[in-house]
This record gives C-alpha cells, sequence and structure tokens, in this order.
C-alpha cells in the first residue's frame, strides 16, 4: 500500500511542476507576438490613431519648428576654453527648454490618450481617449517624479563607489561604469510598463504602479529590452534615409522645401510615436494576462 500511496504523491508533485512550468512559458514576453499586436492596433484603429498622432505630436512639432526660437550652434575652435564652451551652448538651448517642456508634456498626455484609444475592446473616441490622457497625466508626472529621484540617489551613490575605483584601479573604474549603464537600463526596462499600467488597471499611485511595473517585467528585462531595441534601430535607419533622401530633393526648392521637409519628418516622427507608446502596451497585454485585468481591455 506504501507504493501506491508514493507514487501518488509523486504524480501530484509532477502535475505541480508541469503547472508551474506553464505559468512561468505563459509569462514569458515575445517580441513577435507583442510587434503584431502593435500591428493589429494600429489596423483597428488607424483613424483615431491619426488624429492623436497629429494632435499631440505633428502639430506641436511643426509649431516648434516655424514658430519657436531658432537654434544656431556657437563657432568652437580648439583654443575656446571649456567653461566658455559651456557657457554659449547654455545660452544656445536656453531659450528652447520652455517649448520643449510644453512638447514633452503635450507628448505625455498623447502617449496615454493612444494606449487609451488600443486598450478597449470597442476602442475609446479621440475624445474619450484625451479625456483619459488628462485625467492620468497628473499619476504619470508623479510616477516619474519618485522614479527620477530613485534612481538619481541610486546613481549618486554607485558614482560615488565608480569615482572611488576608478582613483584606486582606473580598469576596474570603467567595468563599473559600464555596469552603472547596464544596470540604469535595467531599471528603465522594469519600470516601463507605468503608463499602460495607469490606462489599463486600478493603480493610480506613485509606488503601486511601480510595483506593478518591476512584477510584470520579472524574467523578461532582456526580452524587452530587445525589443525597444530592434524597433527603435529600425525607425532610426527609416528616419535617416527619408531625411537624407528628401532633404537632397527638396533642398533645391528653397524655403518651400525646407518647410516641406520639416513636415515630412514630423509625420515620420509622428508614426513613430504611435509605434513606441503602443510596444508597452503590448508588453502589458501579454504579461498581465490582459483579458482578466480590467472589465473593458482587449478582445
Amino acid at each position: 500500500m506504501r507504493r501506491p500511496a508514493r507514487w501518488i504523491k509523486a504524480l501530484r508533485l509532477a502535475r505541480r511542476r508541469r503547472k508551474k512550468l506553464a505559468m512561468a512559458d505563459a509569462t514569458r514576453f515575445s517580441p513577435s507576438e507583442g510587434w503584431n499586436q502593435v500591428v493589429r492596433w494600429i489596423n483597428t484603429h488607424l483613424q483615431a490613431l491619426i488624429a492623436l498622432a497629429g494632435v499631440f505630436f505633428l502639430l506641436p512639432s511643426l509649431v516648434l519648428s516655424f514658430f519657436g526660437p531658432e537654434f544656431i550652434m556657437p563657432a568652437f575652435d580648439g583654443n575656446t576654453a571649456p567653461e566658455v564652451v559651456i557657457a554659449q551652448l547654455q545660452a544656445a538651448f536656453e531659450p528652447l527648454i520652455p517649448w520643449a517642456i510644453m512638447v514633452s508634456l503635450m507628448q505625455m498626455v498623447g502617449q496615454l490618450a493612444i494606449m487609451a484609444v488600443a486598450a478597449t475592446r470597442s476602442g475609446a473616441t479621440v475624445g474619450e481617449a484625451i479625456g483619459i490622457g488628462f485625467s492620468r497625466f497628473g499619476y504619470l508626472i508623479l510616477a516619474q517624479i519618485v522614479l527620477g529621484i530613485g534612481i538619481a540617489l541610486v546613481f549618486l551613490v554607485l558614482s560615488i563607489v565608480v569615482g572611488l575605483a576608478m582613483a584606486a584601479l582606473p580598469i576596474l573604474g570603467v567595468f563599473l561604469a559600464l555596469a552603472l549603464m547596464v544596470f540604469l537600463f535595467y531599471l528603465m526596462i522594469r519600470f516601463s510598463l507605468v503608463s499602460p499600467i495607469l490606462v489599463t488597471e486600478e493603480h493610480r499611485w506613485p509606488i503601486a504602479l511601480l510595483r506593478r511595473s518591476w512584477e510584470l517585467t520579472r524574467g523578461n528585462a532582456l526580452t524587452i529590452f530587445l525589443f525597444f531595441l530592434i524597433v527603435a534601430l529600425v525607425f532610426m535607419v527609416i528616419s535617416i534615409v527619408v531625411s537624407i533622401v528628401f532633404g537632397l530633393v527638396l533642398s533645391l526648392a528653397g524655403t518651400v522645401g525646407i518647410s516641406l521637409l520639416a513636415v515630412i519628418t514630423g509625420i515620420v516622427s509622428a508614426a513613430g510615436a504611435v509605434i513606441f507608446a503602443l510596444m508597452p502596451l503590448a508588453i502589458w497585454h501579454q504579461l498581465s494576462g490582459a483579458p482578466g485585468a480590467t472589465s473593458d481591455v482587449f478582445s
């Protein structure tokens, strides 16, 4: 009688192990499926996404290009003192800072609105999505402030360690500096799902949002990083090619050509903004088991 009891116990343990392995596999992020999901959302909600991209990304970039302060790169030579270089660069960038802040804030609202459109079964209207973006905007700012303070403190402590190491052994300091950069990228990946969580789940306050993102991305940091990296590299190549090709053609048209080039590059940037707003949502979609996350997310 002991053997059957042992066999039954062994079978139960084996079933539990299979369940755990199945659960672990289910929470692995698939970049190909993530990209396919982004494409599906774009095809399904194309009109609404075009409207939001135009309002929150293309329009601000065009306003900045045509009506914002002109940036003129200061000229330097080999004898220019470092403090003079810093002062001249600061003076050149200073007029752009208020505009950059305004554009960044608008784009944050736009990212939330784009996620809101994709995150519901029927698709939120443009007006509803904008309302969601503005209603969640303050919470996103708070989360980024908390995250920024935390990363700054960690970076400060580790920078001191790296500085001491470089003073004692320069080679060790270089390796520690590289490790610090990798660690910062790691933190950025682990907290990259704050925005989709804010749009799709009930979490609102910074600590809860950051903790939830940390939980969802566990064991997937490298895959998520490669997902972002590959898409970013492809988009960068496309942007460079578009700028070079259209730049060469439109440069012959003088001022009109420059204006047209600004519009074309703005359209490309707006399209990229839509993709990069949907990518974290696609990651959340896989890792959270989306259909049960809220009452009205994902078909």
